[in-house]
Order: C-alpha cells, then structure tokens, then sequence
C-alpha cells in the first residue's frame, strides 16, 4: 500500500489518533458478527456491552451494533453484534 496524509478536525491530538487506531483495530480483528432476536428490552442501546452464552466461548462478550425494536402487541426485537476481543 502506500501512504496517505489527511486533516480530520474531529482527531486534534495524537492521544485520540491512538485510541481510534485501536478502536478500528478491535473492530475488524473481531470479525464475528451475530444477528440475534430477543425480547425488545428497552434499556439495552447501541454500544452496550453483553455476554452472549456459548458452547464454544466462555464469557463471549459482544457489542451491539444495531437494535430494532418492534411493538405489536409485545415488544420484541433484533440485535446486530461484533464479537468484543
């Protein structure tokens, strides 16, 4: 690859720089993602932090990247996660 400079306003240290190359490191090294339904519990928000039970992983810990909530009656839901390393 070759390498590119750029000035993004929103990153004015080199502390901040870290943290979002960490971040976007994490992100893509995760690499599982999960699609679950669930009971549409009002208090979860995206960038939660779960444990999603396993058989393969013990205390697999995910974060949740979208959350759709649905009202027809009963409150029910779907959650996309990545996998937290």
């Amino acid at each position: 690859g070759k390498i590119q400079s750029w000035d993004n306003p929103l990153i004015s240290s080199d502390q901040d720089a870290q943290n979002l190359v960490e971040w976007l490191g994490e992100y893509y090294a995760a690499g599982n993602e999960y699609e679950l339904k669930f009971r549409g519990d009002p208090a979860l928000e995206v960038n939660d932090l779960a444990y999603l039970e396993s058989q393969y992983v013990e205390n697999l810990m995910i974060r949740l990247e979208e959350i759709e909530t649905n009202y027809n009656g009963s409150i029910s839901g779907k959650i996309t996660a990545r996998r937290k390393l």
